[in-house]
Parts: C-alpha cells; sequence; structure tokens
C-alpha cells in the first residue's frame, strides 16, 4: 500500500498519467428540436449563427406545400429550446426551388444567402429582424448573362454592410460576384465586384468571404473547367476594386478547390484551405497564407493521410492566438474515411493531427472554437452500427488532447447529417443538421449541448483562498459530491485518480468564475477501493483521498 501512495505521490509531483480507458465528462444534452416542414417531407437544415447576445439562429431549406423547397430561418430560446420564430421564403410563388447556403448574425438581425427563381435563378439575400423574424428586405441580383446565379457566403461589418459572394453568369461564363448591401438593402456604389481578370476563366465560384475592420473584402474559391481548377484568392478593396488577385494551382495541374477562409487577429494575413490534387491522382488537404496587403504567399501547408489517398479539407478556422485549425475527411487504414483534424501555428507549421478511428467512414462540416476554454469542436456524420450515418461531435483541447465525442442518431435509424456547430461557452454548443425521425422523414434536427451542468454554483460569496474540500458522503456507493473554492477567474480541472496513480476521469475541465462550486462523481461504472481526487486551477493544486463501498 505504501508503495502505491509512493508512486501517486510521485505522479502528482512530475505530471499527470492518463490511462487508454481515461474517460472525460461527457456533455449533457439540454435540449434537442425539430422542424419538419408542412409538405413532411426532406428539410435540410445548412447552418447555425449566435449573435453577441446569445441569440440562436438555423436555416435551411424546406419542402413546401406546393411550392418546391423553400428557404427557412428559425430561432431558438438557447435556454429552453423553445421556438420564437420561424420564417418561410418562397422567391416565386409556385414550384420552383429556394435554397440557403449561408448564415450570420449581428445583435439586430440575421442575415441569410443562397438563391432562388425570380424567375430566373439569381443570388437572393435576406435580412430578418433578430428580435421578431420579420424580413426587413429580401434582394435579388441577376447577373448580366441572366443565367445561373448562386450566393454561396455571406459576412456583415460593425456598420451593418452585408457581403455576399458567390458566382453569377456573365456571357455565359461564370465568374466571382461579390455584392456589397448597405444596412438598408442598397447595392452600395462601386459594387458588385465581378472579377473578369487575368485569373477568371469559364468557371469561377467564390466559396468563403471575410471583411477586415477598413472594409477591405477577401473572397476565395475555385476557378477554371470542369476537372482543371484553381485555387483562386481576391483583395477587394472597400469600393469594390480589386486589390489583387492570386491563384494557386497543384502539382497535378488537377482539381484544386479553396473551400474556407480566414482572417488573422490583425488582419495581417489571409489564410485559405482547401484540397489539391497531386501527382498520383489523389487530394491532400492544402492551407496557404497571404500577406493581406500585397498579396504575397508567405506560408503554405499539405496534409497528406497515412494511405498516401484521398484526403479532402472541407473546413476551416482560427483562434485569438492565430493559431490556425482545418478538418476534413482522409483516407484510413481499414476504416473508410476519418475525421482528420490539424492545427497550425501562425506561420504553418504543424502542431498536431488528430483522427477519428471508428469502423465506419466519417465526415465532418464545421468547426468551432472555445478560445475560453481551449477547446476545438468538430462536427458532421459517422457511419453507426445499423443505425446509418449519425451525427457525430468531438471535443478536443488546443493542445490536441481528446476530450469526449458525442452521437446522436434520429428515432427511424436513417442517416443523419450534422451541418453546423456554433457556441456561446462550454455551456452553449449548438449542432444542427438534418436527421430521420418517425413521423417526419428528414427534418432540421437543432440540439444544445452543455459542459457546465456538472458544476453547481453554491453560494454568491467570493472566497478568499482555493480549497478543496473532503468529498461527501465518503465512503460512498456509487455517487459523492465534491466542492471547491475559486477566488479568481481560472482554468480549473478536476480530475479522479485510481490507486496506481492513473487518470480515470477528468470532471471538470474548463475556465470557471470566482465562486464556491460542487461536482457530482457518479461511479457506478467503477470497482470498489481507494480513489483520489486533485484539483489544478493557476498555481494551485490538491490532492484527496475517497473510499468507494459496493
Amino acid at each position: 500500500m505504501k508503495k502505491a501512495y509512493l508512486f501517486l505521490l510521485l505522479v502528482l509531483i512530475t505530471g499527470f498519467y492518463f490511462s487508454g480507458s481515461l474517460t472525460f465528462t461527457q456533455p449533457t444534452t439540454v435540449w434537442s428540436k425539430l422542424y419538419n416542414g408542412p409538405a413532411n417531407q426532406q428539410d435540410s437544415s445548412v447552418g447555425v449563427s449566435i449573435n453577441a447576445a446569445g441569440n440562436v439562429f438555423i436555416t435551411g431549406w424546406s419542402l413546401g406545400s406546393g411550392t418546391s423547397s423553400d428557404i427557412v430561418t428559425i430561432r431558438y430560446n438557447p435556454e429552453t429550446g423553445d421556438t420564437l420564430w420561424v420564417n418561410r421564403f418562397n422567391g416565386t410563388p409556385g414550384t420552383m426551388e429556394d435554397k440557403v447556403s449561408a448564415i450570420t448574425s449581428d445583435n439586430n438581425a440575421v442575415y441569410i444567402t443562397g438563391w432562388s427563381f425570380t424567375p430566373s435563378r439569381d443570388i437572393v439575400t435576406i435580412k430578418y429582424d433578430a428580435a421578431t423574424g420579420s424580413r426587413l428586405w429580401v434582394k435579388t441580383y441577376n447577373g448580366t448573362g441572366n443565367g445561373g446565379d448562386y450566393g454561396f457566403a455571406i459576412a456583415v461589418d460593425g456598420s451593418g454592410n452585408v457581403y455576399v459572394s458567390g458566382r453569377s453568369d456573365v456571357g455565359g461564363a461564370q465568374k466571382f460576384t461579390t455584392i456589397k448591401y448597405d444596412a438598408s438593402g442598397n447595392v452600395v456604389a462601386g459594387w458588385p465586384s465581378v472579377y473578369t481578370g487575368a485569373f477568371s476563366s469559364t468557371f469561377d465560384q467564390a466559396q468563403a468571404v471575410k471583411v477586415d475592420g477598413s472594409g477591405n473584402v477577401y473572397v476565395t474559391g475555385k476557378s477554371g473547367s470542369a476537372g482543371v481548377e484553381d485555387f483562386l484568392t481576391l483583395k477587394i478593396n472597400s469600393n469594390g476594386t480589386i486589390a489583387w488577385a492570386k491563384k494557386y494551382n497543384g502539382t497535378l495541374n488537377g482539381e484544386d478547390n479553396a473551400v474556407a477562409l480566414v482572417l488573422d487577429n490583425s488582419a495581417a494575413n489571409v489564410y485559405v484551405a482547401g484540397y489539391s490534387f497531386r501527382v498520383g491522382g489523389v487530394q491532400d488537404f492544402m492551407t496557404i497564407r497571404y500577406n493581406a496587403s500585397t498579396g504575397d504567399s508567405s506560408a503554405a501547408a499539405s496534409y497528406n493521410g497515412p494511405l498516401g489517398s484521398t484526403d479532402v479539407l472541407t473546413t476551416m478556422a482560427i483562434d485569438n492566438a492565430n493559431n490556425v485549425y482545418v478538418t476534413g475527411y482522409s483516407a484510413g487504414t481499414g476504416s473508410g474515411f476519418d475525421y482528420a483534424t490539424i492545427k497550425y501555428n501562425s506561420s504553418l507549421a504543424q502542431q498536431w493531427v488528430q483522427r477519428t478511428t471508428n469502423s465506419g467512414s466519417d465526415f465532418p462540416y464545421s468547426i468551432a472554437i472555445d478560445n475560453a476554454a481551449g477547446n476545438i469542436y468538430v462536427t458532421g456524420s459517422s457511419v453507426g452500427s445499423g443505425t446509418g450515418y449519425d451525427y457525430l461531435t468531438i471535443s478536443y483541447k488546443n493542445t490536441g488532447v481528446f476530450n469526449w465525442e458525442k452521437r446522436e442518431n434520429g428515432s427511424a435509424s436513417g442517416n443523419d447529417y450534422a451541418s453546423g456547430i456554433a457556441l456561446q461557452d462550454s455551456s452553449k454548443i449548438f449542432v444542427t443538421g438534418s436527421a430521420n425521425f418517425s413521423g417526419t422523414g428528414i427534418a432540421f434536427y437543432t440540439l444544445r449541448y452543455s459542459m457546465f451542468n456538472a458544476i453547481e454554483p453554491i453560494s454568491t460569496t467570493i472566497p478568499q483562498n482555493y480549497s478543496l474540500m473532503q468529498n461527501y458522503p465518503n465512503p460512498f456507493n456509487p455517487s459523492t459530491t465534491i466542492r471547491f473554492d475559486i477566488p479568481k477567474s481560472a482554468f480549473v480541472q478536476l480530475t479522479v485518480y485510481d490507486i496506481l496513480g492513473r487518470a480515470q476521469e477528468i470532471l471538470v475541465s474548463e475556465q470557471v468564475r470566482a465562486g464556491e462550486y460542487m461536482v457530482k462523481f457518479n461511479a457506478e461504472k467503477y470497482s470498489s477501493g481507494i480513489y483520489f481526487y486533485t484539483l489544478t486551477a493557476g498555481d494551485f493544486r490538491e490532492t484527496k483521498k475517497m473510499i468507494l463501498t459496493k
């Protein structure tokens, strides 16, 4: 027994020892909501947005009663999941489709873009009142060729100007098209910006847009013809003129497709990501850093998975320290496709790679970052056991350590596809997509997860010192309560170890405000014996013993 205590002491002095079966506290599902359209047929949610006030907005398309697909935008109460409003939009009454591809929001309004028949297929942009859901304005854009025009990306600046990017028909060719609307929905002078420059080709499609604090707009996508395409990235000045244009052609001269763009925190650098064909005829992840002022490429990183086969990047995010995170699907060993999530530093030096290892294929579509807690969240779809595709949401620490994963399967056990994730903090994580449920078919399915439910504040008093109390009851079977005091906001970790010093469960791993707290530990799955729990917060560290008797 003394050896065990000495071993634990050594572990606590030198660092954690994690067993292979370490369990992290799983997120609680606070609520889940379905939206089934009037046709009781297919309803596809494409994205979620949260504004600074914490309001949650979902958008997608839904088959109507005699109207083909309509654009549907919904606001949910973030605390209860109650539906606060629903707005259905049908551009030309009848059977022509209206579809949405992107959503964003600010404190006053919600903005979406996509396409609508009016009666030709045009880019459609809608601004809704965030509080009531009423449509403040609807704007369509018909390219000069009067052909197919599509909106794929949207952004809004601090003055309420709205930026929409996609493609429009110009003389039978498709061109990068970016439109700037003022807060009232008027097209700003000098816009739209339609790129027909040296790198333009017969099929150009913008797929991501960002705006900096000076009103400069950055757009990326693909340019070329079927099977022979390059990354195309533009900087557009605030007056609609092109500041620079850059293309990237992979080593195979095949299909290179840029799908995501982020700006660093000072808007000094632009990061573009997508996938690129290399010699051998397969895709790799490709991420490029451009100088925002000059457009010069200053760094690049590619990722070729373990099989040297198909690797398709789907999305990207950046944290407050300018670390860049990309994810996509990558051919795995005996497992179809895996989520492959990579962290790069600001110079695009790889910091870590995490891959899923499920027996079926996994396809990630959305990524979000909790800067306060240092967590990364990836969501998408994964083949389940006899359930078709399920939602699969995974959380990692920004160090690459796995936190948890959560699956969702609709009651019909059909194919369920998560399309978007957004969060306010670790207590408000929202995932949306489309799932199969009995009686509704394919419906919008939106959930809120929370990691804070296990922690309960027990007093409004701000303690003067850190402290960790003895659990009660002790001995216990199967659950017990652990109290701790935090005198100032800190990142707190509370970990349970077995007698050999192997970490068994992380009960708390997040930023916690000053206060007195308690957390419950359910040891139902553990065997009788002596366990230890350790609280770390800043420079504070304390360990106590507890006894499980069954």
